[in-house]
C-alpha cells in the first residue's frame, strides 16, 4: 500500500497539466481519492474471470471522460514513479511536426527496493534529485540485467499515446497484471501506422519493489491454475497468429523497433 501510496503522490507532482486516473474497487485505495481530490478514482471497468481488467476497458474509458480532453493519455503500473522531464519531452514532441499523429511512447524501467526509501520527497527538486540519482545509478535498466535478455529489453512500464492511435473496439482481450501486455500495445500500435518514440534515455521511469523482488508479480502467480497465468498467452485471447509471431519475435514489441528516440530531456533524434 505504501508503493502505491507513493505512485499517487508521484503523479500529482506532475503538476495541473497532468490528470492523474486511477483505477481500483479496493476500498483504501478509493478512500485516497477523498484524501486527494485532485485524484480521479474509477471503480467500474471490464475484467476477465479471474478479475484483471482489461487494458482496452482503461483506455476506453480515459477516451469517453466528459471533463478531462487531453492531448496524450496514457498508462503506467501501480508500482511506479515517472520524472517530471516526461513534461518537457511531451512538449518537444508537439513542436515536431515530423513525428506522427498516431504515436506510442514508452519507456524502460529502473528498479529499485523500496524498503530503503525511509521517506517520500516533501518537493520537487528533492523528488527529481531522488529519481535522476536511482536511474544514473542503475546498470543498465532492469535492475542490472544485461540489455540482451529478452525479459529486461521488453519490460515497460510506461505506455503514452494520442488519442486514435488504438482502436477499442478491435483490441483484444489482453489483461493487465500478465505478461506480453507490453509486446501487444507495441506491435498494436505499429501495426495501425503509429509511431513508436523511445523515452527511455530522457524520462526516469522507477519500479519501486518490495522485499519480493523485481519479480513479485511471478510470485503472487504461485497456486493459480495456468489459464489465468497465461491468460495473454491463450491464442483465443491474443489470437494464433499474434501469439506465433510474438514468440519467434517477429513483430515489434521493444523499444528496439522505436522510430524515435529521446537521448536527453532536451531533445530527440
Amino acid at each position: 500500500m505504501r508503493i502505491q501510496e507513493h505512485m499517487m503522490r508521484g503523479l500529482l507532482s506532475l503538476g495541473p497539466d497532468v490528470q492523474p486516473v486511477v483505477f481500483t474497487d479496493d476500498p483504501y485505495y478509493l478512500s485516497l481519492c477523498q484524501e486527494y481530490p485532485s485524484l480521479l478514482c474509477i471503480s467500474e471497468f471490464q475484467t476477465n474471470q479471474y478479475g484483471l481488467p482489461y487494458i482496452r476497458s482503461f483506455m476506453s474509458k480515459l477516451d469517453s471522460l466528459p471533463s478531462v480532453r487531453c492531448h496524450y493519455q496514457g498508462y503506467v503500473n501501480g508500482d511506479i514513479l515517472l520524472s517530471h522531464t516526461l513534461l518537457r519531452v511531451l512538449r518537444d514532441l508537439e513542436a515536431n511536426p515530423q513525428v506522427k499523429t498516431k504515436r506510442l511512447l514508452v519507456g524502460r524501467r529502473t528498479n529499485y527496493l523500496w524498503t530503503n526509501m525511509t521517506h517520500f520527497p516533501d518537493t520537487i527538486p528533492e523528488y527529481e534529485s531522488m529519481l535522476q540519482s536511482v536511474c544514473s545509478n542503475d546498470a543498465p535498466y532492469m535492475s542490472n540485467a544485461v540489455v540482451s535478455d529478452f525479459a529486461s529489453f521488453h519490460s515497460k512500464d510506461l505506455f503514452i499515446y494520442t488519442p486514435g492511435t488504438f482502436d477499442y473496439q478491435t483490441m483484444r482481450g489482453i489483461v493487465v497484471g500478465r505478461v506480453a501486455v507490453d509486446g501487444y500495445l507495441i506491435s498494436t500500435a505499429k501495426e495501425a501506422g503509429a509511431d513508436l518514440v523511445d523515452l527511455t534515455e530522457a524520462v526516469c521511469v522507477v519500479h519501486m519493489t518490495d522485499s519480493r523482488g523485481n519479480k513479485a508479480g511471478e510470485q503472487g502467480n504461485r497456486g493459480k491454475s495456468i489459464n489465468n497465468v497465461k491468460w495473454n498467452e491463450n491464442p483465443s485471447v491474443c489470437g494464433p497468429n499474434w501469439l506465433a509471431r510474438f514468440k519467434r519475435r517477429s513483430i515489434a514489441t521493444s523499444v528496439g523497433n522505436s522510430d524515435w528516440a529521446f537521448c536527453s530531456a532536451g531533445g530527440g533524434d
